[in-house]
């Protein structure tokens, strides 16, 4: 499991009409070298805000042989 802290900079984020479920992607901009990083985000990812602005530290993987990431966990990081 890899991890980033950062900044969430954009979402491209759908909600299941049935369910409370969103998914898509997030783009998190490194608080250390300042990359981007597009992030997917499915029912399967733990988290308590996806909103634009937030400074966030995101446990993610590779999706099977893709050069695709996604997250298991976004957890909030406080402003200090």
């Amino acid at each position: 499991m890899k991890k980033i802290r950062g900044l969430i900079t954009a979402t491209k984020l759908s909600d299941l009409s049935e369910e409370d479920v969103r998914f898509g992607f997030i783009t998190i901009k490194s608080d250390t070298d300042d990359k981007t990083i597009d992030i997917k985000v499915d029912n399967y990812t733990e988290y308590d805000s996806l909103e634009p602005g937030k400074s966030v530290e995101v446990e993610y993987e590779t999706l099977g042989n893709t050069d695709v990431f996604v997250a298991r966990k976004i957890l909030p990081l406080s402003k200090e």
